[in-house]
């Protein structure tokens, strides 16, 4: 009996560990999702007052930026509901 009761103290060790990394990741997507989205947006507004030759490409990473943002946020929300969804 001693040896079930270890195994499932290091189980839910185990379950601890990888949920700590798992909202460590989770939140540091998340941050790095909204300063995407920030910065995408104030190079995309910046590109308006550049010359035309330039302006094209930095509104193409302005944008890029903006949707990787999205993405990463999109991913930062919906994967406490797919790692759910997958464990249980």
């Amino acid at each position: 009996m001693a040896s079930s009761q270890g195994a499932s103290g290091v189980g839910s060790a185990a379950t601890n560990a990888l949920c700590q990394v798992f909202n460590t990741v989770r939140n540091v997507i998340f941050l790095l999702g909204l300063t995407l989205m920030i910065v995408g947006g104030a190079l995309y507004a910046g590109a308006n007052i550049m010359p035309s030759q330039s302006k094209g490409g930095f509104q193409g990473y302005g944008m890029a930026m903006i949707v990787g943002g999205v993405i990463g946020v999109a991913i930062a929300v919906a994967a406490p509901f797919v790692l759910n969804l997958v464990v249980s």
